[in-house]
């Protein structure tokens, strides 16, 4: 019988001697790897047992990775033989063995497929796997993604022929991202916007019979995002308190930044404090750090900023039980005062109300506050132009799509959704295949919806491009940014990875360009 050898990917450094193990303990593997996911025809994959790196491969769960793929499975127990089968073709493996076979002809894996204690589930190589059934691998090693397809989700077929003639694309030509909303929740004040005097400016403790709401206790981890501005004409301090209602005490730990315009005031691109605050997250530099036991019916002041004219903020915060958290306007910058104000009434100010043509602001607990999507894109034979949706919203443009969570709990006066989406971690990666017999050229831009008059700016943040900063500046005059261009050989492929925290005072709805010659 022939001999052949599968090019196995996702293999880094030199390979040891492969040991003939039918089991391996999964939780040591874990204990010394770093997370890595599995993405495939765009969707993230779960799994009981995490993917382990072993021998240099990626190891997945049987059961998951073939009822994902369809791949029709049959176990014998008696000889420990997996035998998979899809479209004609049939796999063979067996437990401890590095011998398998495609269609009866024999293959030679790096490393074994093996038992996972205590778990008790078989662990399979996912490259060997997908690659015998035709499907295309990748590995992306910035974020240690395993990248697999039998289709792309956004074929030749999405695109605009020919070159872009504006700034941007009609954003009822913008493609979804098959993107993911963590389950991370985020805690947001930013209604309301302008604050006139002393008071509470949002609370999760209780219902307010103006405002609404209702008392929602946060527990484990979860973000937290404020953004005010002062419209009192007077000196005054935004404090971020931390309540226990509980009867033992409580441990809070951790980090993040908060700044107002007079430290970080609004000079252009990468200045100001919206950028500051989306920059000390993306190279994990915060101004605060927490590590506090908070006493059984107490509160505690986290953080306190001087409210120039505005401030924004972003924090990460874990708990071991239920917390109740305010933001408060005082005068004094007392955290008495802060205390006191938070049981007291709220804070006077510009109340943004949603309408049927109107976000209005964030003020509540929504149950996401990141968004990550993997979309494997295949180029066109000529010229042509395509673009996704970011950070967008179909309240108002019912054709864009969704990117925002729903509030698990929001004062009444206040959207029920992250419309805006300030402090959310985006995470997208394009992964871009080049189908020709010929080299393309390929220039991602990053551009807003909104174009002619408006304001200032529409976005302005730092971003990693492939790991490597990059400012992020558009306004409604220069509504689009070229932010690189790529040569994707014969048959080669390109993976754009871009990452950033939405900053405050943005404008929604923006969009990712990529156009080939």
């Amino acid at each position: 019988m022939k001999k052949i050898m599968l090019t196995l990917l996702l293999a880094w450094g030199s390979l040891p001697s492969v040991a003939q193990v039918t089991s391996r303990d999964a939780d040591a593997i874990l204990a010394t790897q770093q997370p890595v996911a599995v993405n495939y025809n765009c969707s993230s994959l779960s799994f009981d047992v995490p993917p382990l790196i072993v021998e240099g491969r990626t190891f997945v769960e049987l059961n998951g990775i073939f009822a994902a793929m369809g791949i029709g499975l049959q176990w014998d127990g008696a000889t420990q033989k997996v035998t998979g089968s899809k479209d004609g073709t049939t796999i063979e493996l067996w437990i401890g063995s590095t011998t398998a076979y495609v269609d009866g002809v024999a293959v030679t894996l790096d490393a074994a497929p093996f038992i996972a204690t205590p778990y008790n589930r078989t662990m399979v190589p996912v490259a060997f796997i997908a690659q015998a059934t035709g499907a295309d691998v990748s590995w992306n090693g910035l974020w240690r993604t395993v990248i697999i397809s039998d289709q792309p989700c956004t074929s030749a077929s999405d695109w605009q022929t020919g070159s872009l003639s504006g700034d941007i694309v009609d954003p009822t030509l913008l493609q979804p991202l098959a993107l993911e909303i963590d389950q991370r929740k985020i805690w947001k004040s930013n209604n309301p916007e302008t604050v006139d005097g002393d008071g509470w400016l949002m609370q999760n403790s209780r219902a307010d019979a103006q405002r609404g709401g209702a008392a929602t206790p946060l527990s484990g981890c979860f973000d937290v995002y404020l953004f005010h501005i002062n419209n009192s004409g007077s000196a005054k301090y935004v404090h971020l308190l931390a309540s226990n209602p509980n009867s033992s005490s409580v441990t809070l730990t951790g980090s993040g930044s908060m700044y107002n315009n007079s430290e970080e005031p609004l000079v252009g691109i990468g200045g100001g404090l919206n950028y500051q605050v989306a920059y000390d997250w993306l190279f994990d530099t915060p101004r605060s750090t927490f590590n506090s036991s908070i006493p059984p019916l107490s509160a505690t002041e986290l953080v306190r900023v001087p409210l120039s004219s505005m401030i924004d903020g972003r924090y990460e915060l874990c708990t071991d039980q239920g917390v109740y958290l305010y933001t408060v306007a005082t005068s004094t910058g007392d955290s008495n005062d802060a205390i006191n104000l938070s049981q007291s009434g709220r804070a006077p100010g510009y109340i943004a109300r949603p309408d049927v043509d109107k976000f209005g602001r964030e003020a509540g607990i929504y149950q996401g506050s990141g968004i990550s999507a993997v979309q494997v894109v295949e180029l066109p034979q000529g010229p042509g132009h395509i673009a996704f949706n970011f950070n967008t919203t179909n309240k108002i443009y019912t054709y864009l799509q969704d990117q925002t969570s729903a509030a698990l709990m929001h004062l009444g006066d206040s959207s029920d959704r992250t419309h805006g989406n300030y402090g959310h971690h985006y995470k997208v990666t394009l992964h871009l295949r080049n189908p020709a017999s010929v080299a393309r050229t390929a220039t991602f831009t990053f551009a807003s919806n909104l174009t002619g008059s408006g304001p200032s700016f529409t976005w302005n943040s730092p971003a990693l491009l492939n790991g490597q900063l990059k400012n992020i500046y558009v306004t409604p005059q220069k509504p689009a940014q070229t932010l690189a261009s790529y040569t994707l050989p014969a048959s080669g492929a390109q993976t754009i990875n871009l990452e950033l925290y939405v900053p405050g005072l943005i404008t929604t709805n923006q969009q990712l360009i990529v156009e080939v010659n």
